[in-house]
C-alpha cells in the first residue's frame, strides 16, 4: 500500500480522525496522535513511516474505531529507518499537545459546573425575595384593610351616639336622621340653586 492511498484514508476522516493504532505486531502497537495543526497529515505520514507496521487502526476522540488499514506491502526491517532526534521531538511535542488538550478539557467541564452551581445559587435567592416581598405586600394590603374597616366603625358609631345624644334632648330622633340620609341626595341637587338664590338677593338695587 502505498503513502498516497494511506494518507488519502486518513484525509477521508478529516477532524473525526485523533489518534491512530499504528499495529508493528498482531498485538502490539504504538499510538500516533493527529494534531490539529497545519501540515498534519504529512506529519502523521512521517511518523507511521518512522517504523514498519502491519495495520493501521484509526480512532476518534471517544476512541471508536473509524477504519482500519491493512498494509499488504513487504514489511520494513525497523533498523533500516532510525528514528531521528526530529522525529522524538515531534513525537513528544503530539504527547505534550495531547496532555494539555486533556487539562483544557477538564478546566472547562469543571468551570461550566461552577457556573451552573452560581445561577442555581442566584436563582434561589431571587425566589427567596420574590416570596419575601408578596408576603410583606400581603400584610400591608391587610393592615390598610383593617384600618379602613376601623375608621368606618368608629365613624358609624360616632354619628349613632350623636344621634343618640339628640334624641334625649328631644331635638333629633333616629327616624329624623334616616329620613335626612334618604333626603340627602336631593338636598346636594338643590345646593346651586339655593346659592344662586342667596348672591341674587345681596346684590345692589336687586340687581343679579
Amino acid at each position: 500500500m502505498t503513502n498516497d492511498t494511506v494518507e488519502a484514508t486518513l484525509k477521508r476522516h478529516g477532524k473525526l480522525l485523533a489518534v491512530i493504532h499504528q499495529y508493528v505486531t498482531d498485538s502490539e502497537y504504538r499510538k500516533v496522535a493527529v494534531p490539529n495543526v497545519r501540515n498534519r497529515w504529512s506529519r502523521v505520514m512521517k511518523a507511521i513511516n518512522g517504523r514498519s507496521w502491519i495495520r493501521l487502526e484509526l480512532h476518534d476522540k471517544a476512541g471508536a474505531v473509524l477504519d482500519d488499514i491493512v498494509n499488504t506491502e513487504e514489511a520494513t526491517d525497523p533498523v533500516d529507518l532510525p528514528v531521528t532526534r526530529g522525529m522524538e521531538q515531534y513525537a513528544l511535542a503530539v504527547k505534550v499537545t495531547e496532555l494539555v488538550q486533556i487539562a483544557v478539557d477538564h478546566a472547562l467541564e469543571a468551570s461550566g459546573r461552577r457556573f451552573e452551581r452560581l445561577l442555581d445559587a442566584h436563582a434561589g435567592t431571587l425566589t427567596s425575595m420574590t416570596t419575601a416581598m408578596r408576603a410583606t405586600v400581603d400584610m400591608y394590603r391587610e393592615q390598610v384593610d383593617a384600618a379602613q374597616e376601623s375608621a368606618d366603625m368608629r365613624s358609624e358609631a360616632e354619628a349613632a351616639a350623636a344621634v343618640a345624644e339628640a334624641s334625649k334632648d328631644g331635638g333629633f330622633s333616629m327616624k329624623d336622621f334616616k329620613e335626612l340620609m334618604e333626603a340627602a341626595p336631593a338636598l346636594i341637587g338643590l345646593l346651586p340653586m339655593l346659592k344662586k338664590m342667596l348672591m341674587g338677593s345681596d346684590a345692589p338695587n336687586g340687581h343679579v
